[in-house]
């Protein structure tokens, strides 16, 4: 009965394991839920013990320790079900000197070195069919290998590139009204063009890569120029606030909405692949519009502001360990 119990349990473990590692890394539609699972509660664990501030230089190392992690699980859950596959049958497993059968001990040195393709050859399977089961598995390990290598890769290429897009736009403000003073010429917003040029690309790129690698998103930095949810949240509102208040002679629709509709594809990343949604109990602020006026813009007091799309970056920056403060400087800002 035991050796049925291990026999079921262990081709349970190999098809879970595998279903999640191969959704993960080439299904490009988020992770397997296994790996979901394991990468909300690990960050959420993190920022915890991190007292839920974004600043905390741990969190820096959040994403190195969760991949390695993530992997580290993924190698014993194959490992342990291989083993107990080996360990359902007593002589499935023998020594090649004496062909005496192996312990479990043994067995479970044997499942290792079949799915790394390394080993001493002191053990061998008994017959053909457990033979062929081990060449099954060596070839898992292999390929299990490769994913492994072939999904860190662009994981970590688009770590630099979200931080390069956030120290692109930081570099031209810091904050709404420090975007809205740069793109404001004295005339016009013309300056959106070019600016919506350089970035909307960048941004549909790096929504891309978060729904097809989702460990990407905890990939944290505790400064908040290179934040990529600081930096977006901080966009979304320098755009909602001229398409809501500035009068719309003075900035072309055509400019502004495509790169809106970017970060909206952004924003329905961070609900479909990590199920964020609205956040009702958080004060939100918005710009003191009377700054527009010290700029020479002209506005218009319209309180037709998307507020649910407010609340969502409300959870959003949160969940990141960021506040609405980072967004907008206490003296730019009033409650609403």
């Amino acid at each position: 009965m035991a050796e049925i119990v291990c026999l079921i349990i262990g081709i349970f473990l190999i098809i879970v394991i595998f279903r999640d590692i191969l959704f993960t890394t080439y299904s490009m539609e988020g992770g397997g839920e296994l790996t979901d699972f394991f990468l909300k509660h690990s960050w959420f664990g993190l920022l915890w013990l991190c007292g839920g501030d974004g600043r905390k230089k741990l969190l820096n190392y959040a994403g190195m320790f969760m991949m390695i992690s993530l992997i580290v699980l993924w190698s014993l859950g194959l490992w342990l079900g291989v083993f107990l596959l080996f360990a359902s049958d007593p002589s499935a497993i023998v020594h090649s000197d004496t062909l005496q059968h192996t312990d479990l001990w043994e067995k479970a040195y044997f499942s290792g070195y079949v799915l790394t393709t390394m080993g001493l050859g002191d053990y061998m399977p008994i017959n053909a069919y457990w033979g062929i089961l081990s060449a099954v598995f060596s070839f898992f390990g292999l390929l299990f290998i490769t994913l492994m290598v072939s999904y860190a890769v662009p994981v970590l290429s688009n770590v630099i590139t979200k931080k390069q897009l956030s120290l692109f736009v930081q570099q031209h403000g810091d904050s709404p009204a420090a975007l809205i003073d740069y793109l404001w010429n004295g005339k016009d917003f013309s300056r959106l063009e070019q600016f919506r040029q350089q970035l909307q690309q960048s941004i549909l790129t790096i929504a891309q890569s978060y729904r097809a690698y989702p460990i990407l998103h905890y990939f944290h930095t505790n400064k908040q120029n290179e934040s990529l949810i600081v930096t977006l949240c901080m966009l979304d509102e320098t755009l909602a606030i001229m398409q809501q208040y500035i009068s719309p002679e003075q900035w072309e629709e055509k400019e502004l909405l495509p790169l809106q509709k970017a970060i909206d594809h952004y924003l329905n990343t961070m609900r479909d692949t990590y199920g964020y949604a609205e956040d009702e109990s958080t004060e939100i602020p918005s710009l003191d519009l009377q700054m527009l006026s010290k700029m020479g813009i002209r506005w218009n007091n319209n309180s037709n502001f998307d507020w649910q799309r407010k609340q969502l970056w409300s959870r959003l920056l949160n969940s990141k360990g960021w506040t609405w403060k980072e967004v907008y400087p206490t003296q730019q800002a009033k409650v609403a």
